[in-house]
This record gives C-alpha cells, structure tokens and sequence, in this order.
C-alpha cells in the first residue's frame, strides 16, 4: 500500500514539476491551448489602472514588484484551471 502511494504521489510530482518548468521557466509559448496568457491579460491590465492610481513612483513600482510573486500564488491555489 505504501509503494504504491509512494509511486503515485512520485509520478504525480514529476508531472507538476514538468508543468512548473514549462510554463515558467521556458520562454516560447506553449501551444496546448493552456489559459495562462488569458489570465495575464484579464490581470495584468486591471492592476497597472490601479496602481497608476498612487501618486508615488516608489510605492508604484513597489506594487508593480508584488505582481508577479501574488499571480504565482494564484495560479498555484487556482487548481487544474490554469
């Protein structure tokens, strides 16, 4: 019982690595017809009007800085929907 588990959970996290990889790490566009450009650009635009807002160049770029880390948190507690 626990190999099997052990083997699951293992092929499990090879294909989530391989998923992370490609979607992070490689530069060219996947070509699956994966939703990620569509979530970037329902948010990515939302949130440059809304930091355009603040009057501070320093707290802009600080907000523009949070974008990536908080779209990664996103998309990691998002599920199979991305």
């Amino acid at each position: 019982m626990h190999f099997t588990a052990l083997l699951a959970g293992s092929i499990l996290l090879a294909f989530v690595l391989l998923d992370a990889f490609q979607t992070i790490i490689l530069p060219r566009a996947q070509s699956d017809g994966s939703a990620l450009p569509l979530f970037f650009l329902v948010t990515w635009y939302p949130w440059t009007a809304l930091v355009g807002f603040l009057p501070s160049r320093r707290s802009r770029e600080q907000l523009y800085s949070a974008y990536g880390p908080l779209a990664l948190l996103v998309l990691s507690s998002s599920g199979p929907f991305f």
